[in-house]
């Protein structure tokens, strides 16, 4: 049994089919690692402006009307909570953390801020802040690749505090996005395939007449 062809047009189009399998492989993954890191930074950019938004709200709020207003401002997507001591102490350097620090720092220039991010492993508790740092609405219940956890020290000297999901990228595997390519690859090699044969014509017929030749120098 032949694994590799033995005529010339089957071996050049083979070499063509390995070439656009191995450049299209290597554009896919090249593609999914710039796509997974700007989907950091546009998640971390989304998230900085809405704790922006809350630090705004809650910092012109009254302290007797401060709960109210968290609780219209609390959604699943963002916990917010508020008291006497930050949910936490130090940022890390992070890609998220980094773009939501930077946010809130544009938006925020004369606040203090921490932000840092943590596995889900390691936050089993994180609908339960440290003592002090008030109560945090509601706890995550669904799965995120990492939380985002923030405190903005504000015009009084108490902290907002902010635990926030951020999940996984949208998959690649959707077949609206391969599709396409598993097209686009499927008429590359048809077009090559009969380019590559109609280019062999000449030497074929170049075979055919030297078998003739010799045929007919033996008979």
């Amino acid at each position: 049994m032949r694994l590799l062809p033995d005529t010339l047009v089957g071996r050049t189009v083979l070499i063509l089919v390995a070439g656009l399998l191995a450049s299209q492989i290597a554009a896919l993954a090249l593609f999914s690692a710039n796509r997974v890191e700007l989907a950091s930074r546009l998640s971390g950019g989304r998230l900085g402006e809405r704790m922006a938004g809350a630090v705004d709200v809650i910092d012109k709020t009254p302290a007797a009307e401060r709960e109210r207003a968290m609780r219209d401002l609390d959604a699943p997507a963002l916990r917010l909570g508020w008291g006497a001591k930050p949910l936490v102490t130090a940022s890390d350097d992070s890609t998220e953390a980094a773009e939501i620090a930077a946010v809130l720092q544009r938006r925020l220039a004369d606040h203090e801020i921490h932000v840092a991010l943590t596995a889900p492993e390691d936050a089993e508790h994180a609908g339960e802040p440290r003592q002090g740092s008030g109560v945090l609405y509601g706890i995550l219940t669904h799965s995120p690749r990492s939380i985002a956890r923030a405190a903005v020290q504000l015009g009084d000297g108490s902290w907002l505090n902010f635990i926030a999901p951020i999940g996984p990228p949208e998959t690649l595997w959707r077949p609206h996005f391969y599709a396409p390519l598993v097209v686009g690859i499927l008429v590359v090699l048809a077009i090559s395939a009969l380019a590559v044969r109609y280019s062999a014509r000449p030497l074929r017929l170049l075979a055919a007449a030297a078998e003739r030749l010799g045929r007919e120098m033996t008979a």
